[in-house]
């Protein structure tokens, strides 16, 4: 899916969404991990959790941080730094 609201079964087959959900890096990447010995289940959960926690953080302070405007399409850009 595209976000959180997105059904991506309404357009793709079951099969299509087990196939990506197969095939998706970052899963990959965690089975790596634990069958070179790198990472165990709990330690890959622990890392889920502070990666989630500091997503969180970082994005309730952005608005304190960051003001950017609207551009309109002809400057190339949507946003900017003031």
């Amino acid at each position: 899916p595209h976000t959180s609201d997105d059904d991506d079964r309404n357009y793709r087959s079951r099969e299509e969404v087990e196939a990506a959900k197969a095939d998706d890096p970052i899963t990959k990447f965690a089975q790596y991990l634990q069958s070179q010995g790198i990472a165990s289940d709990f330690e890959l959960l622990q890392l889920k959790d502070r990666l989630v926690q500091e997503i969180n953080t970082q994005a309730a302070l952005w608005p304190e941080h960051i003001e950017t405007q609207l551009l309109t399409p002809w400057e190339r850009t949507y946003m900017r730094r003031l």
